[in-house]
This record gives C-alpha cells, structure tokens and sequence, in this order.
C-alpha cells in the first residue's frame, strides 16, 4: 500500500543518513582540529567527506522517487572508499603483486 511504501522509505532514508553520519564521524576530528586551531582538513579527506554527503543525498532522492518496492530495491549504495582505506588496500594489492611475481 501507499502508506508502507513511504514507510519504507521512511526507513531506508534514515539508514542512507546513518551511513552517512557514520562515515562522516571518522573524521569529524579533523573538521575539529581545524576550527580549533586552524589545521586544514587534508584535501583527500575534504573531497571523501564531499562524497560521503554527495553518495547520501544520492540515494535519499532516489528513494524519495521510487515508484515501488521494485523501485527501492534497485538502488545500490556506494559509499566512497575512505583516504585511509584506500591507503591499506594499495597496500594489499601491492603486496599481493609482488607475491605473484
């Protein structure tokens, strides 16, 4: 019915939101750090959080359209890869890569 899809929506939109609050809280020191004492927020970290917001309001207003629960069960999240997770899987790849050598 129409009012449990937009009670689904409801929920998947505060999931989206707390994803995002999540993803945003690992670095929330930095934006601290940098009213604080004025210590920029590094331009990788700015642009994921950037991203993180982006991704959320991506999938909010997808959900806001879906027509169906078809419809809300084709969006796909894709949470950008933070700077240090980025980090750690080069790392891996790397090593994996020369393992194969």
């Amino acid at each position: 019915t129409p009012k449990d899809l937009d009670k689904l929506k409801e929920k998947m939109i505060a999931s989206a939101k707390k994803a995002a609050h999540n993803l945003l809280g690992l670095s929330d020191w930095m934006v601290i750090r940098e009213a604080d004492i004025d210590t920029p927020v590094e331009q990788d970290w700015a642009e994921h959080r950037e991203a993180v917001r982006a991704e959320s309001d991506r999938q909010e207003e997808q959900i806001t359209q879906a027509a169906d629960v078809d419809a809300l069960a084709a969006i796909v999240s894709n949470w950008p890869e933070s700077p240090d997770d980025k980090v750690r899987r080069e790392k891996r790849e790397a090593e994996i890569a020369r393992a194969n050598e």
